[in-house]
C-alpha cells in the first residue's frame, strides 16, 4: 500500500522516480560499497574489486580514515560508547590490523551489518581473535 501522498511504497522504501528515491538509492550505493569494499579493508582482506584500493591499513593513513565519517562512532556490543571521529577510529583499525597480521589472528563479522539508508549508517559487529604467545 502506498502511503503518505504516494512517497512510500511501504513503511521502508520509497517510490521509485521520486526525490526520496534518489536519496534512497545514494545512500544505498555508499552503504553497499563500505560492506563490500570497506569491512574487508579492515579486515585486512586483497580485494580484486576495480572499486577497491589494494592498502595498506598500516601505513595509509588518509585512505582508512577516508573509510569513517568525521562524526563516526564505535560502539561496545552493548552498546556504550567507545570512541569516535576518523582519526580515532582509523588509528584503532591501523592497529589492531597490524597486530593481527603480525600474530595471525582473524576478523570475522558477528552477525551481518545493519544499515540504516535514512541516516547514512551502518552497524557493523565484528570480532578479533588473536592468538597469544608468552615465552
Amino acid at each position: 500500500a502506498i502511503a503518505g501522498g504516494g512517497a512510500w511504497m511501504d513503511a521502508s522504501l520509497p517510490t521509485p522516480g521520486t526525490p526520496a528515491w534518489s536519496d534512497y538509492s545514494s545512500a544505498h550505493r555508499s552503504i553497499v560499497r563500505f560492506c563490500n569494499v570497506s569491512l574487508p579493508l579492515l579486515a585486512g582482506e586483497h580485494l580484486d574489486d576495480d572499486d577497491a584500493q589494494d592498502v595498506d591499513l598500516s601505513r595509509d593513513d588518509e585512505e582508512l580514515r577516508s573509510v569513517f565519517a568525521p562524526t563516526a562512532e564505535l560502539r561496545a556490543s552493548d552498546g556504550t560508547f567507545v570512541l569516535d571521529g576518523s582519526g580515532r577510529l582509523a588509528d584503532l583499525y591501523r592497529t589492531v590490523a597490524v597486530l593481527r597480521r603480525s600474530s595471525g589472528g582473524t576478523f570475522r563479522l558477528s552477525a551481518p551489518p545493519l544499515a540504516d539508508w535514512r541516516n547514512g549508517a551502518v552497524v557493523v559487529r565484528w570480532r578479533t581473535d588473536l592468538p597469544v604467545r608468552v615465552e
